[in-house]
Order: C-alpha cells, then sequence, then structure tokens
C-alpha cells in the first residue's frame, strides 16, 4: 500500500516540479524582453502609432471600411440574416 501512495508521490512531485519550471521561464522571458529588448520595441512603437481621426459622410450615405458607398441614398433598406436553417429578411423603406 505505500508502495503505491510513494508511487503516485512521485507523480505528482514530477507534474508540480515541470509546472514550476514552466513558471520560471515564462518569468525569465519576461524579464529578457523587459531589459534586453525594450528599448527597440518602444522605438518600434512609436513608429507604428496610430492615428484617429473621425470621417464625416454625408447625410444618408453608409459607409464600409474603405470608404465606398455601400448603401445609396435610395428610401429603403434591406437586411438579410442567415441563422442555421432559417432566412430573416427585414424590409425598412420610408
Amino acid at each position: 500500500m505505500t508502495d503505491i501512495k510513494k508511487d503516485i508521490l512521485w507523480r505528482v512531485y514530477l507534474v508540480y516540479f515541470g509546472i514550476l519550471i514552466f513558471g520560471f521561464s515564462i518569468i525569465g522571458k519576461i524579464i529578457y524582453i523587459q531589459f534586453k529588448e525594450g528599448v527597440e520595441l518602444k522605438a518600434k512603437a512609436q513608429t507604428q502609432e496610430l492615428r484617429v481621426f473621425d470621417l464625416e459622410a454625408n447625410r444618408g450615405n453608409i459607409l464600409d471600411k474603405k470608404v465606398v458607398c455601400s448603401q445609396p441614398q435610395f428610401p429603403y433598406l434591406k437586411l438579410g440574416l442567415i441563422f442555421h436553417r432559417h432566412i430573416l429578411i427585414m424590409n425598412y423603406s420610408n
């Protein structure tokens, strides 16, 4: 009976040791990135800055990501949703 307990405990210790080594490797990688590559990554981040600005559309136009008019100024709008086996189409008109 004690031999089975020792075998189980040995496996638990092995798993614990593996998790401990994995955790230390993650902490080591964090320290390496912070102190060795930090200056280079900060300079790279400064050059890759994102510009945020508002783009005003003409009233009634719906623009997509490429700033192309996806819905012209027609007085109706048709939306379609496709579910697993059901299709839902909604019409809106003025």
